[in-house]
């Protein structure tokens, strides 16, 4: 009975098993189990609708605009300095700007309508007329104005602008204590005309004399239908002659103690070329060495030389100095002449006091004690015909020196310095 109940048992058993290897689990089933795992994820996903708009992919990048942002500075600036820099050099940068930076804002944003088209169009008008503005000269309108006379040192000539109204023929002249001495017709085609006059056709003399007193005027007159303006040139910009020539030789000595005196080893020489005032004198502070003659500075194109002289022969000579307007140069040299004063390179260099000088070596030149003179040879680059000669020689700088004398171990007078002679 036990073993009938075993077998019934294990049959039973079998059967289960069989029955629950053959079930299947059903779509339901499936389809509930998948979502109840995708919410418990956090991973359910919903398909876009196909007409909801999508932000703008940036496609591009932003460097389009900015060089067309710089491109704009660019034009800026020439917008402002247009006497100097040609229109039609500065509209076609201005254009090309504004067609870069809207260009480059479409391809770096993708899209760019044609509101902010017009917007950024009006804020570019709005930026270049800024500086155009901020230059213009509003006194020229309707009337007849000369401005901004200056002189063009490398080319030697006179500049100068007249504004008037666009296409005017305009009368321009310039005059000499009032007797016209250049004249021509032109034309302003942009509203305003830039006027270049060599000045070797119009110059006669200096306007100012050595103390600063006018001598001669100088006039720009300018005509354009029935309305005329004229305008005084600086007195300044028309001396241009140098007139007087001078200078030092400066006195290199050191201290020999062997001797107890002086060894005197060559001179520094200075070169000083303008116009001499009539009646004021130099300040030397005492010093018998120094040139007493005050010659004020004349900024002009010239070059000069010097020759020193011992009794009336030349014992040396300088290589030309070329003059640019106030820079002073030579072969290997440079020097400032704003202030009328110039000093060149000497034959050889020395360290003296603890210094570095240059000065004209003794054995050059000295030929014993005495008289020394400078004689300064000019010659200009424009110079009046009416003036005669092209060629100033001033030997007006002159020192004796007592070398020998002061040398000598025996003297029994004084130590005796450079003076005027």
């Amino acid at each position: 009975m036990a073993g009938l109940l075993d077998k019934a048992s294990e049959k039973s058993t079998e059967t289960n098993f069989e029955d629950n290897a053959m079930q299947e689990p059903t779509p339901e089933t499936d389809v509930k189990g998948g979502l109840l795992s995708q919410t418990e994820s956090g991973e359910i996903t919903t398909p876009s609708s196909p007409k909801e708009k999508q932000p703008p992919v940036e496609v591009g990048s932003p460097m389009l605009s900015g060089i067309g942002i710089i491109l704009l500075l660019v034009s800026m600036y020439g917008l402002y300095n247009l006497r100097v820099v040609p229109g039609i050099i500065v509209v076609p940068i201005f254009l090309s700007s504004y067609a870069l930076f809207t260009y480059g804002m479409k391809t770096w944003k993708g899209s760019f309508s044609s509101d902010k088209f017009i917007a950024f169009g009006v804020v570019w008008l709005l930026l270049g007329a800024v500086p155009y503005l901020a230059a213009f000269d509003f006194t020229a309108i309707g009337n007849l104005a000369i401005s901004e006379i200056e002189i063009d040192e490398d080319n030697d000539q006179l500049e100068f602008y007249i504004y008037t109204s666009i296409g005017d023929a305009i009368e321009v002249g310039v005059e000499y204590d009032g007797t016209e001495v250049w004249n021509s017709s032109v034309v302003a085609t942009s509203g305003k005309k830039r006027i270049e006059v060599s000045f070797s056709e119009f110059y006669q003399g200096n306007a100012l004399d050595g103390s600063g007193t006018e001598v001669h005027s100088y006039t720009i007159t300018a005509n354009a239908g029935g309305t005329s303006d004229e305008s005084a040139i600086p007195n300044s910009l028309m001396t241009r002659l140098v007139e007087n020539a001078g200078g030092e030789l400066y006195t290199v000595s050191e201290y020999n103690d062997d001797t107890g005196t002086k060894d005197h080893l060559g001179v520094i020489l200075s070169a000083n070329l303008g116009l001499l005032h009539p009646s004021m004198t130099r300040e030397t502070g005492g010093d018998t060495n120094r040139y007493s003659s005050l010659i004020n500075p004349v900024v002009s194109d010239y070059s000069f030389s010097i020759n020193i002289t011992y009794a009336g022969v030349v014992v040396w000579s300088s290589a030309v100095v070329s003059v640019d307007g106030d820079i002073a140069t030579w072969s290997g040299g440079t020097g400032d002449l704003s202030s009328g004063w110039v000093t060149l390179d000497g034959t050889t260099t020395g360290t003296i006091g603890g210094i570095d000088v240059s000065y004209l070596d003794r054995d050059d030149f000295y030929q014993g004690d005495g008289c020394y003179t400078m004689e300064v040879v000019v010659t200009h680059e424009v110079w009046p015909s009416s003036l005669g000669e092209n060629s100033l020689v001033d030997d007006n700088a002159a020192f004796e020196f007592f070398w020998e004398y002061n040398e000598d171990e025996d003297r029994s007078g004084a130590y005796k310095p450079a003076i005027e002679c």
